[in-house]
């Protein structure tokens, strides 16, 4: 069988997507197919659907999830509610996958591809990016944010020796005022069923915390995490844990 880029749905996709994403370098939460059917689901609406699945023969080794509106393409999804987001190729097929892409991409009518939230390690910057310029495009990239991250040590006293003095006995500090409170209740739900209840406690927390968040919990996010939360649990991605 010949090389070929075919144009799919997330319902055709369902079980190799999950397959496929085990193999990508970048395997995280907000490229599952949960996550991003759940987006399209509330948020898809005046966007064309651009799902794209990648095949080198008869081996699925890419998913292309994206969507044009306007004669701009980018990524299914957006910053505000994926950290995240990229294109899913097997690992050690990134260029087959992104050099096939631009092939598809290039008769079709489009003014600019704009790809938002991307790691420093992404098949987009690394691979898609360098191609593209190869090829006669202008690529332009600029830092939208930084994104902390911190390899935790394999002990609690190793991660405090970590931490400044005053910070450290800080935190000691409140642990002991916590465990000196009687009535502490800590507990997770999992399940499905339970979740859609818990969520709207969480929503209220949420919107408790301060006026930005209240701002940001809007009654399509509410459904989009709704929708997302359910899918997600019934793979068992899901633990939402309370204290009180």
């Amino acid at each position: 069988m010949t090389d070929s880029v075919v144009l799919d749905s997330f319902f055709n996709l369902d079980t190799k997507w999950q397959e496929l994403l085990r193999t990508c370098a970048n395997n995280h939460i907000f490229l599952t197919l949960q996550w991003q059917k759940a987006w399209w689901q509330v948020f898809g609406a005046g966007y064309e659907q651009l799902l794209l699945s990648v095949y080198s023969g008869s081996e699925l080794v890419g998913i292309v999830p994206m969507m044009l509106q306007n004669g701009k393409l980018s990524f299914i999804g957006s910053s505000d509610v994926c950290d995240y987001m990229d294109f899913i190729a097997q690992r050690g097929q990134e260029n087959f996958v992104c050099s096939r892409l631009l092939d598809y991409l290039e008769p079709l009518e489009w003014n600019s591809i704009e790809l938002d939230a991307l790691l420093p390690q992404s098949l987009t910057l690394n691979y898609f990016a360098p191609l593209a310029r190869q090829r006669g495009y202008q690529v332009e990239m600029k830092q939208m944010d930084v994104s902390p991250q911190l390899i935790l040590p394999s002990g609690w006293e190793e991660y405090l020796a970590l931490l400044k003095t005053k910070d450290r006995h800080e935190l000691r500090r409140k642990l002991r005022r916590l465990e000196g409170t009687k009535a502490i209740n800590s507990y997770s739900i999992t399940e499905k069923e339970q979740l859609s209840q818990a969520l709207e406690v969480f929503f209220e927390l949420f919107k408790l915390g301060d006026t930005e968040k209240a701002h940001f919990m809007t009654d399509r996010k509410r459904e989009f995490f709704m929708t997302m939360v359910s899918s997600l649990a019934e793979k068992g991605y899901v633990r939402l844990a309370f204290m009180e």
